[in-house]
């Protein structure tokens, strides 16, 4: 900026004149904003309340009550049923549990206000998930999260490798019309074989992503007929397994000084349950890492998304990532395919959308720093002012807008309306969430 002249700088914010235009022109260190934030927090806790929740008891806050009272999601849902409000605080510990089951809500913490909640909280579940948070959707945000959102977003999720891994998919599509066909041919003088589409989804999801990662579909020899093996059905069950504890209100989240008790069994079951996914991906990591390393491997063009991660070079041709990090991403592609193909019958009661970045004030709400964010998925999918005769399977009312006409159908819809209006489109796009912590 030409001519300009210093004149006033407090907190390294400097206010410039430009002497041509007369223009003030505000320049802000933008390091110093947690401390200009700090100083406003009085004042915004003194103005806006917390939501509405039960009276916690000192240093424990609820924890006692969540203990007793099992299963712990519906004890939550229960409490905001009773106090009827559609967002509710529960402190555990020093940690504020800010559960949310209204559309409108879950719209302005998803889209509003997404930098605000765009960090994770540390739980230990996500730490095992992710190798000590060496990945980027459920790790914190920092540095690490921040090279990891990279390699996601270059090397991942573009639209030219989605496009590369298009026949791969469609190879996944056309063995699972192979297999239900197979099944309907089977004692077809009696209607055929029942197929359990429960199973069928998971294994669908999971033979995708082996495909695109690992170029194979099986672990062991498979089936002829299409369907998973021994070892698939074991992988993908305890990749299901993690995903229930994943932000399941363990004591250990809210009290880590009580974690080496493990009171609730969590770290034991997801110990035991990683080993079973390890026990799958760490020999052929490992092994694609050596045959790269010596030059035996048998195609120097990368054929899947395992090729890609330990090909990726740095500024000094070295290695981008380490073998944990290579592992921790496998992981957690595996487990983001999972809970993107087959949401509705595997993921927990609540989605855990991000751990609060600084203070923030929500619909009249004040929200601490360090708050946990969760939607409900019941409050969500089966909110009666959003969703009439919510029971009935009806998809056609994604296809039909209230006037009688054809409804905008938008894949990729920016402003998350299906929150609001669950009859006018049909959105899948959820913020920066699914993508930026990926």
């Amino acid at each position: 900026m030409a001519n300009k002249t210093s004149f006033l700088t407090f907190f390294n914010t400097t206010l410039w004149l430009d002497s041509a235009s007369t223009l003030a022109i505000v320049e802000l260190n933008t390091s110093y904003l947690p401390t200009i934030l700090a100083s406003i927090v009085p004042s915004l806790s003194a103005s806006f309340p917390l939501p509405p929740g039960p009276s916690p008891w000192p240093i424990l806050g609820s924890i006692p009550a969540l203990v007793r009272n099992k299963p712990r999601y519906k004890w939550i849902l229960g409490l905001m049923k009773e106090m009827n409000t559609e967002i509710a605080c529960i402190r555990l510990g020093n940690v504020h549990i800010i559960s949310v089951t209204s559309p409108e809500l879950a719209r302005e913490f998803l889209q509003k206000q997404d930098a605000v909640f765009a960090s994770r909280p540390r739980t230990m579940a996500t730490e095992h998930l992710s190798r000590g948070f060496l990945t980027t959707i459920v790790t914190p945000w920092g540095d690490q999260w921040k090279k990891m959102r990279r390699v996601v977003t270059s090397e991942m999720v573009s639209h030219a490798r989605l496009e590369w891994l298009l026949g791969k998919r469609n190879e996944e599509a056309n063995n699972l019309v192979f297999y239900v066909q197979s099944q309907c041919n089977k004692n077809s003088l009696i209607g055929g074989e029942v197929i359990n589409l429960r199973l069928l989804t998971r294994q669908f999801s999971g033979n995708i992503i082996r495909k695109m990662i690992f170029n194979n579909r099986y672990f062991g020899k498979g089936r002829k007929d299409g369907r998973p093996g021994i070892e698939e059905i074991e992988h993908v069950d305890a990749a299901f397994e993690v995903l229930i504890y994943v932000y399941a209100f363990g004591i250990q989240d809210y009290l880590p000084c009580l974690r080496w008790l493990d009171l609730d069994g969590h770290e034991k079951i997801i110990k035991r349950a990683m080993g079973v996914v390890n026990k799958y991906h760490d020999p052929i990591i490992e092994e694609r890492i050596r045959q790269r390393s010596n030059g035996t491997t048998k195609n120097k063009v990368p054929e899947d998304l395992l090729d890609v991660l330990i090909s990726l070079k740095d500024e000094k041709g070295k290695p981008l990532l380490s073998v944990e990090e290579i592992k921790a991403q496998v992981v957690v592609r595996f487990f983001y395919e999972d809970i993107r193909l087959s949401y509705h019958l595997c993921h927990g009661p609540f989605n855990c959308i991000g751990w609060i970045i600084h203070h923030t004030v929500v619909s009249g709400y004040f929200i601490p720093k360090g708050s946990h964010v969760l939607l409900s998925r019941a409050g969500l999918d089966r909110n009666p002012r959003i969703w009439h005769e919510l029971l009935n399977f009806n998809p056609e009312r994604h296809l039909m807008s209230k006037d009688g006409g054809i409804a905008n159908v938008n894949l990729i819809e920016r402003e998350l309306r299906l929150l609001l209006d669950a009859e006018d489109v049909l959105v899948v796009h959820l913020g920066r969430k699914l993508l930026s912590c990926y």
